[in-house]
């Protein structure tokens, strides 16, 4: 995410392709668990759909200092703002 945010200053919300994170890199057809911490710190603030072993992972880092308060903070806050800013249904 370093062009993405600091080349290229995109501040938006970023989520992973639904259930991306499950499939293996060298694979895409073979099941494999993502790793939702490297995604959080690359900055990824939403994965998709938020399985509950993805939900557990993230609440054992947390818990442990693997993922900060800060971090967690950073991606809602970015989700919020999309949330915030859509227009799509209002009224025309």
């Amino acid at each position: 995410m370093k062009i993405l945010r600091q080349e290229w200053g995109f501040e938006g919300m970023v989520m992973s392709d639904w259930d991306s994170m499950k499939a293996a890199r060298e694979d895409c057809m073979k099941a494999a668990t993502g790793d939702v911490l490297k995604a959080m710190g690359a900055q990824c603030d939403l994965i998709c759909p938020g399985r509950p072993d993805q939900i557990q992972a993230l609440k054992t880092a947390l818990e442990t200092g693997a993922v900060s308060r800060d971090d967690m903070k950073r991606c809602a806050s970015r989700v919020l703002r999309m949330i915030r800013t859509n227009t799509v249904l209002e009224s025309r």
